[in-house]
């Protein structure tokens, strides 16, 4: 059975300061986290005053929206078919382009495989953990720093 549930970009847009703001050590890369950081890369918008609000829900409707989430590697990573400016030592920087579609792909991912955090977005009581999750599925498809 299909569900279809709208998920308002305030939520996405408070889930996002979250990540940001609260300084979970599972996350933050300056606390021993994954994440080094989260940059507004929508191509042909400026945001306005040239800085991105990542609080606002706007930017979270635009179809071509896009940011970029650095991940800290935990290991090397390492593919001889790919280009080495893809392959990442560990410790080392990991750009990831995230579009429109994998917000909402993060999203189908919570509801499937993390049930209690989909119930925070859904009753709007988000917080550092729920965010992190959030941030994993949208970027890995799944739960890889814990």
């Amino acid at each position: 059975m299909e569900i279809i549930l709208e998920i308002p970009a305030e939520c996405i847009a408070n889930m996002l300061c979250s990540a940001i703001e609260s300084g979970d050590p599972v996350t933050t890369a300056s606390r021993g986290g994954w994440c080094a950081g989260i940059f507004y890369r929508t191509k042909g918008h400026t945001p306005p005053n040239g800085h991105w609000y990542v609080d606002h829900p706007g930017f979270y409707e635009q179809k071509d929206f896009q940011m970029q989430i650095d991940e800290v590697c935990d290991e090397t990573v390492y593919d001889p078919a790919l280009p080495d400016s893809v392959n990442v030592e560990a410790g080392g920087l990991k750009v990831h382009i995230v579009r429109r579609a994998d917000l909402l792909r993060g999203l189908r991912v919570m509801a499937l495989k993390f049930s209690e955090h989909f119930a925070s977005v859904l009753n709007d009581e988000t917080d550092a953990a729920t965010a992190d999750i959030f941030l994993q599925c949208v970027v890995f498809g799944e739960e890889k720093y814990a």
